[in-house]
């Protein structure tokens, strides 16, 4: 199957790059050169400058003002057609993403329980820098071998840059950047201008609140899970089943990075079928085919583990078992086993006691169920929006959060209306994975990182409720605005530039792919530890 992937993605992209007209291929490398390089020149400027404390101190509160200066610059960005305004969003996406950074290396913005200083790791954050620097001396990775992916690709950025963390950091936040900057080109394309910024920005809140500039598995989780959103939604405008393969490929990498809402797979997989269904009823043999590229993406992972690590001493998601056990018996968190059965071991140990409760108390299930999807509703504390902050305006930001659910409501009815359509089935089959899965996912447990390899989905259906919103504003008004807010999604741009960021959002993925997989086994298999010699006393 990833075989099939392969040759089916990569030969059609190349291929139909290389079949336009050589003017045309000539501009469209000089103008990817031109937008590679000015993001670039501005990252390092920033990096390197003095900025003022209060400058970095409002824009890393997400000052209400601050917000709608992103949103503006972005609009214009997503509202000029061609390699300008791609140009434009990427280089105003990767500023917005870096300066929260710097932020925080500058002591003005925090980070709790990740790092010292805004830069060395902490806890689970050290666990994982350690063993990447373990894979550059050559020795097998251990704690971490459960989610090994972001080991790898961590482990090949210090090897890159000469086992420099102050400059992996700004690549793991850039490279998050231009996974959002890839699925808020498709939304605009899909949903128009105003769409795209409001996924870039609920984006950049969700990842300034999980911990940005960290070396957490969450970095590779949500950028490979928008990543392969917007590679599905590609697939679906184009339309192609190879894309959409590789989209759900890549969503279970991301799922294995960052495990969370795994219900989502299925769903995915099935809303599949039915969008490439022809004349069917449902596409059959997309199903087997989806299926195998999920599970292909579950092999990746586990070859990853037998080929770096010395093994994880479990079975792999074992530490699920302690989640399953809290929803089992109420709802009462992970840590409920520790209370019960004190010294239970981790995976199968901890599934029979679950068993054995559940067996004898069956209900205490669905109150356990209930608990964890209430605790991710408004009116609690790890709301499904409680990562959307505006300083300490707790007034404003509790009117923000009520608009963000309106407009998420108002998305979920578009799609229900245009569910024939193929983005609006995709994003019910993906809201109901999501939904479905947060039980065993509960925000009480995790917070909402967690989420972060679908966390996405909560990005998108706000940004088409607006679209709709907008639709229905402007027929009633009947006539056009001097800026176009809302975009007729019957007439896309099918423009050269656009047609190649979709082929660039596979190459991204699989360079994200690559470097996570291919990069730590080479590392390894070609470090050799370092000899300490012995020294008598």
């Amino acid at each position: 199957m990833l075989q099939f992937i392969l040759n089916r993605v990569i030969v059609n992209r190349v291929t139909g790059i290389i079949s336009f007209d050589k003017r045309q291929a000539v501009w469209a490398v000089i103008a990817i050169i031109l937008t590679i390089l000015l993001p670039l020149a501005i990252s390092v400027y920033l990096l390197n400058a003095t900025l003022s404390a209060q400058f970095l101190e409002k824009f890393y509160s997400s000052g209400f003002e601050y917000t709608v200066l992103r949103a503006a610059l972005l609009i214009l960005g997503f509202s000029i057609r061609g390699w300008i305004g791609k140009a434009i969003t990427l280089t105003v996406t990767i500023t917005i993403f870096l300066l929260p950074l710097i932020a925080v290396w500058e002591q003005v913005g925090l980070l709790y329980g990740t790092a010292i200083g805004g830069l060395l790791p902490w806890n689970d954050a050290n666990g994982y820098y350690i063993d990447a620097a373990a894979l550059l001396d050559g020795y097998p990775i251990g704690w971490s071998a459960r989610r090994p992916l972001f080991v790898g690709l961590l482990a090949t950025l210090l090897k890159l840059t000469g086992a420099n963390l102050s400059v992996c950091i700004p690549i793991l936040v850039a490279l998050t950047a231009i996974g959002i900057f890839f699925l808020a080109q498709e939304i605009n394309q899909v949903y128009g201008p105003i769409a795209g910024a409001a996924v870039t920005i609920l984006a950049l809140f969700y990842y300034k609140h999980i911990g940005i500039g960290t070396t957490l598995t969450e970095n590779l989780g949500l950028t490979m899970g928008v990543t392969s959103l917007a590679i599905m939604y590609a697939a679906i405008r184009r339309p192609s089943k190879p894309m959409m393969l590789a989209g759900l490929y890549f969503m279970t990498l991301a799922l294995c990075t960052r495990p969370g809402t795994f219900f989502i797979l299925p769903c995915l997989i099935i809303a599949g079928a039915v969008i490439f269904k022809a004349d069917q009823k449902i596409n059959w043999r997309f199903l087997a085919q989806g299926i195998g590229a999920s599970l292909s993406g579950f092999v990746t992972n586990y070859l990853l583990v037998k080929q770096v690590s010395r093994g994880i001493g479990h079975a792999p998601f074992s530490e699920f078992s302690y989640i399953l056990y809290g929803v089992v018996v109420g709802g009462k968190g992970w840590t409920q086993v520790l209370t019960d059965h004190p010294g239970a071991g981790e995976g199968a140990e901890i599934y029979r006691l679950a068993l054995a409760h559940f067996r004898a108390h069956p209900f205490d299930l669905v109150q356990g169920m209930i608990r964890m999807w209430s605790e991710y509703l408004p009116g609690h504390y790890f709301h499904a929006y409680h990562f959307i902050e505006f300083g300490k305006s707790n007034i404003l930001t509790r009117h923000i959060h009520s608009l963000i659910y309106m407009l998420l409501v108002a998305g979920l009815v578009w799609c229900v209306i245009n569910i024939k359509k193929g983005q609006g089935l995709l994003m019910i089959a993906a809201f109901t994975g999501y939904f479905a899965s947060i039980p065993f996912t509960p925000s009480i447990d995790g917070g909402l990182r967690v989420y972060a390899a679908t966390v996405a989905i909560l990005f998108i259906l706000p940004a088409a409720g607006i679209f709709w919103l907008l639709g229905l504003f402007q027929s009633l008004l009947r006539r056009r605005w001097a800026i176009q807010f809302h975009r007729d999604n019957s007439i896309p741009d099918r423009g050269y530039s656009t047609r190649l960021v979709g082929n660039l959002q596979v190459l991204f993925a699989l360079l994200l792919a690559a470097m996570a997989v291919v990069g730590p086994i080479i590392i390894k298999s070609n470090a050799r530890p370092p000899s300490i010699s012995r020294v008598d006393c």
